[in-house]
């Protein structure tokens, strides 16, 4: 668990399970989370600039108010699917509305 603010910046996460995880308000600039499975997963807050989430699993994952901006989001595996985000998360270009669908 990695949370308000505490560290995890340019930390890898690659493959790693982290279901449910508690990353809320966390800095994880840089962090790779390349086929991490992130589903259900608190990033609400969280700082993921400049992050991987190359084929990431985010299924249901909260993103409310999270910095996705310059994060990798591209990859065929990819989800986003009920994720939840608001007005506030900065979205990633490239994040695109089929990631999203539930």
């Amino acid at each position: 668990m990695i949370e308000n603010g505490s560290g995890g910046g340019d930390a890898d996460f690659t493959n790693a399970d982290l279901r449910g995880a508690r990353f809320q308000d966390a800095d994880l600039t840089g962090a790779d989370f390349t086929n991490a499975d992130l589903r259900e997963a608190n990033l609400i807050g969280a700082n993921l600039q400049d992050a991987s989430l190359v084929n990431a699993d985010l299924r249901r994952a909260s993103l409310h108010s999270a910095n996705l901006s310059q994060a990798a989001v591209a990859g065929p595996e990819t989800s986003f699917s009920g994720a939840k985000l608001n007005a506030r998360t900065c979205r990633p270009k490239g994040l695109e509305p089929e990631q999203l669908k539930p």
